[in-house]
């Protein structure tokens, strides 16, 4: 009797160890699958949250007031601009009794790009020669400052000249600046 129960323990173990070698191979797919479904379940996840992030950029982009985008677009144009830039500048030196006398500007120019740079930003630089009195340039650079448009200056001049020697406080100034635009 003994050695029928024996006989079927090991009829029982045969048996697992057929199904296991059997079904090991789908066990192993079935853990594979779950892994893909866990990693498409998480893509799907993501895609879903950017949905929502795109929605509320969408929500917070289209409350901006008309005025604001027009504000935004005078601040940091998508174009160089430089007949407008020309403008404005000769128009500011004019009301601070200045007179322009040269601008000149570097249009199109492309930096080579590195780390820190924004290839979809461009630097637009110009160098302009001003003549006036000290406060009336001083006056000048108080209003480029308060112009819309983002403009930095990189380096300013002076100089009082020997044909401007009869005149007292009247120089002239050399600026060189840049500002940017959207490409």
């Amino acid at each position: 009797m003994a050695a029928k129960g024996a006989f079927g323990v090991l009829l029982m173990i045969v048996g697992l160890a057929i199904f296991a070698f059997w079904s090991y191979p789908l066990w192993t797919e079935i853990a594979s699958i779950n892994a893909e479904r866990d990693s498409v379940n998480g893509t799907l996840e993501r895609i879903k949250a950017l949905a929502k992030k795109k929605d509320q950029i969408s929500k917070d982009y289209n409350s901006i007031s008309q005025n604001d985008l027009a504000n935004l677009e005078e601040f940091f144009p998508r174009t160089q601009e430089s007949g407008l830039m020309l403008l404005n500048t000769n128009k500011l030196a004019k009301e601070n009794g200045m007179l322009l006398k040269s601008i000149a500007m570097t249009e199109g120019t492309e930096e080579p790009p590195t780390k820190d740079s924004n290839p979809k930003i461009k630097n637009f630089s110009f160098n302009a020669s001003l003549s006036g009195s000290y406060a009336s340039f001083n006056s000048f650079l108080k209003s480029l400052e308060k112009t819309r448009r983002l403009i930095e200056i990189d380096k300013l001049s002076f100089d009082a000249g020997s044909a401007l020697q009869s005149k007292k406080d009247f120089y002239e100034y050399t600026i060189s600046a840049h500002t940017y635009w959207r490409k």
